[in-house]
Protein backbone atom coordinates (compact mmCIF):
# COMPACT_ATOMS: atom_id res chain seq x y z
CA UNK A 1 0.00 0.00 0.00
CA UNK A 2 1.14 3.54 -0.70
CA UNK A 3 1.14 6.23 1.61
CA UNK A 4 -2.24 7.55 0.44
CA UNK A 5 -3.70 4.64 1.39
CA UNK A 6 -2.19 4.24 5.03
CA UNK A 7 -3.44 7.54 5.62
CA UNK A 8 -6.95 6.48 4.36
CA UNK A 9 -6.65 3.41 6.44
CA UNK A 10 -5.47 5.00 9.10
CA UNK A 11 -8.20 7.34 9.55
CA UNK A 12 -11.03 4.85 8.90
CA UNK A 13 -9.52 3.22 12.16
CA UNK A 14 -9.87 6.25 13.69
CA UNK A 15 -12.81 6.44 13.14
CA UNK A 16 -14.85 2.92 13.02
CA UNK A 17 -17.25 1.80 15.60
CA UNK A 18 -16.39 -1.86 16.84
CA UNK A 19 -18.68 -3.14 14.47
CA UNK A 20 -17.06 -1.99 11.73
CA UNK A 21 -13.64 -2.99 12.78
CA UNK A 22 -14.91 -6.65 13.92
CA UNK A 23 -16.17 -6.54 10.01
CA UNK A 24 -13.32 -5.34 8.06
CA UNK A 25 -10.87 -7.61 10.31
CA UNK A 26 -12.95 -10.53 8.90
CA UNK A 27 -13.08 -9.67 5.63
CA UNK A 28 -8.96 -9.32 5.87
CA UNK A 29 -8.95 -12.70 7.40
CA UNK A 30 -10.62 -14.38 4.82
CA UNK A 31 -9.03 -12.91 2.10
CA UNK A 32 -5.60 -13.26 3.57
CA UNK A 33 -5.97 -17.09 2.92
CA UNK A 34 -5.70 -15.65 -0.93
CA UNK A 35 -2.73 -13.66 -1.35
CA UNK A 36 0.33 -14.97 -2.23
CA UNK A 37 2.75 -11.94 -3.06
CA UNK A 38 5.09 -11.38 0.26
CA UNK A 39 4.15 -7.66 0.67
CA UNK A 40 0.51 -7.74 0.40
CA UNK A 41 0.67 -10.34 3.00
CA UNK A 42 2.96 -8.28 5.45
CA UNK A 43 0.18 -5.21 4.91
CA UNK A 44 -2.52 -7.33 5.36
CA UNK A 45 -1.32 -8.45 8.62
CA UNK A 46 -0.27 -5.43 10.09
CA UNK A 47 -3.58 -3.92 8.82
CA UNK A 48 -4.98 -7.32 11.51
CA UNK A 49 -2.28 -6.12 14.03
CA UNK A 50 -3.84 -2.52 13.84
CA UNK A 51 -7.39 -3.01 13.85
CA UNK A 52 -6.85 -5.79 16.75
CA UNK A 53 -5.44 -2.96 19.12
CA UNK A 54 -8.09 -0.55 18.23
CA UNK A 55 -10.36 -3.25 19.44
CA UNK A 56 -8.90 -4.05 22.38
CA UNK A 57 -8.63 -0.06 23.16
CA UNK A 58 -12.91 -0.07 21.90
CA UNK A 59 -13.32 -2.81 24.95
CA UNK A 60 -10.92 -1.60 27.02
CA UNK A 61 -13.18 1.86 27.24
CA UNK A 62 -16.33 0.10 27.67
CA UNK A 63 -14.55 -1.46 30.40
CA UNK A 64 -14.02 1.60 32.53
CA UNK A 65 -17.51 2.61 31.41
CA UNK A 66 -19.25 -0.41 32.65
CA UNK A 67 -17.19 -0.62 35.80
CA UNK A 68 -18.30 0.86 38.58
CA UNK A 69 -15.33 2.59 40.49
CA UNK A 70 -14.31 1.45 44.46
CA UNK A 71 -13.99 4.71 46.53
CA UNK A 72 -10.74 4.54 48.21
CA UNK A 73 -11.43 3.87 51.92
CA UNK A 74 -9.58 7.03 52.91
CA UNK A 75 -12.32 8.87 51.19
Amino acid sequence: MDKDEWKSFLRWLDEANLQELRARQQRIVDVLVEIRDRDVRSDARRMLRLIDAEILAHESRGLRRSTPRRRSKSA
